[in-house]
C-alpha cells in the first residue's frame, strides 16, 4: 500500500503521512522529507522545524516532535535517498537510526 495516511505518534496530534513501498522491495518507509520540486520553502523558522511542514502528497518535513515520537522508543532503519538534477541517483540505509 502506497499513499497518504494519517498515523497516530506517541505525541498524540494525527499526522499525514506519505508511505513509500516502491523503493526498497517490500519494505515500508514513512516519508519524513521529501524535496523535488522547490514549490515548499524549506527557510523556516525552529518552531516550524518542530512541528512539521508542507504536505505529504508533494514537499513535505514531518517535523522534529513527530520523527522523535515515532523512533524514540526503539531503533528503526534510514533509507535516505538523492537524486540530482542529471537525474542520477545513490541511496543510503541505515540500520539503526
Amino acid at each position: 500500500m502506497e499513499g497518504i495516511f494519517n498515523i497516530l505518534p506517541p505525541t498524540g496530534n494525527i499526522k499525514r503521512v506519505k508511505c513509500d513501498h516502491s523503493s526498497d522491495g517490500d519494505v515500508g518507509w514513512t516519508v519524513v522529507l521529501l524535496r523535488q520540486d522547490g514549490s515548499v520553502m524549506f527557510n523556516r523558522t525552529l518552531d516550524e522545524y518542530i512541528q512539521g511542514f508542507g504536505d505529504p502528497s508533494g514537499e513535505v518535513w514531518i517535523g522534529l516532535e513527530t520523527l522523535h515520537a515515532l523512533t524514540n522508543s526503539r531503533p528503526h532503519q534510514l533509507r535516505v535517498e538523492l537524486t540530482d538534477f542529471s537525474s542520477k541517483a545513490a541511496f543510503a540505509r541505515y540500520a539503526s537510526f
